[in-house]
């Protein structure tokens, strides 16, 4: 088993390859049956992808790397050149007890092959080569029903995460932050798309907790935010001031023009003959001349 993939991987896999015959009736233009596999119209190549010891202990074509040619015809059903590829298998066990079955395998060319369709119908062409690898339907269902209860675990556990916020109702209560997230996401099947919107609310608690990275770059966006408000609030505070000592220095130029334009309510006015008023508010005295009236 080893020489036989040592030889593989030193010359030609086609080169290397054993022939498995033709695989039912595949007859020329002239009615006459082809028995050699090189003479038929197709030609394929079955590979053995893995080493499959577990089917048929100590099997020489059972081995990782050991191909197996196999003529038909466009129209052969696929099911007849797998049956084929059986019996080579099979003439090559140490014991009857060691023989293998069509539903031991797997045929994948792109996809898993139907052995109902023709090679026509599976758009095969010739000399196409087909890898062979032991059954996994029962390992495929069990992933498949462990990738479906990771995605119910995974609802659930967003569902009662988002039991935690407060009350989400209207949009954007309870989240605290907006992540603008920039680049490209790879779907399921693995295709890159551009993301359609960039902005996601989010509560930065909760997002702390599970990914400490994502925390700091929080905490950051927080502390640049704070500081660039405190440089906004001492200069609104710095200008207010400025309009502060503007506006008393204009009111300390108006008062001081006004003094001096002052003009006294009661001036003096000088005079031989007359009563000063100045600043004194007394009536003048009026003599009386009653008494010398008198005769």
């Amino acid at each position: 088993g080893e020489g036989a993939e040592e030889a593989g991987d030193g010359e030609d896999p086609e080169e290397a390859a054993i022939d498995g015959g033709v695989a039912g009736d595949v007859k020329e233009e002239s009615g006459v049956k082809i028995t050699r596999s090189k003479k038929c119209p197709l030609l394929l190549y079955f590979d053995c992808d893995e080493n499959l010891d577990e089917l048929s202990p100590d099997n020489p074509i059972l081995k990782r790397g050991v191909s197996v040619y196999i003529g038909l015809d466009k129209n052969t059903k696929l099911e007849k050149v797998f049956a084929r590829y059986c019996e080579i298998v099979n003439s090559n066990a140490t014991s009857n007890v060691n023989h293998v079955k069509m539903d031991d395998f797997e045929f994948l060319h792109t996809t898993i092959l139907d052995k109902t369709n023709t090679v026509e119908a599976s758009a095969m062409m010739k000399n196409d080569h087909i890898k062979v690898h032991r059954e996994r339907s029962k390992d495929r269902a069990i992933m498949l029903e462990s990738i479906r209860l990771q995605r119910e675990s995974d609802r659930k556990y967003f569902e009662n995460l988002r039991q935690l916020l407060p009350n989400l109702q209207p949009e954007g209560t309870g989240c605290d932050v907006i992540l603008d997230c920039k680049g490209k996401v790879v779907d399921e099947r693995g295709y890159r798309q551009n993301v359609l919107a960039t902005t996601v609310r989010a509560n930065s608690v909760l997002l702390s907790k599970r990914c400490k990275w994502l925390g700091q770059k929080i905490l950051y966006a927080r502390e640049e935010k704070m500081r660039v408000d405190e440089v906004a609030a001492s200069e609104r505070l710095e200008r207010r001031n400025r309009s502060t000592s503007s506006s008393l220095e204009n009111r300390s130029l108006q008062q001081s023009d006004g003094e001096d334009d002052v003009v006294p309510a009661f001036p003096q006015i000088a005079g031989r003959d007359n009563v000063a008023v100045g600043n004194q508010h007394h009536a003048a005295e009026i003599e009386d001349d009653e008494d010398d009236d008198e005769i």
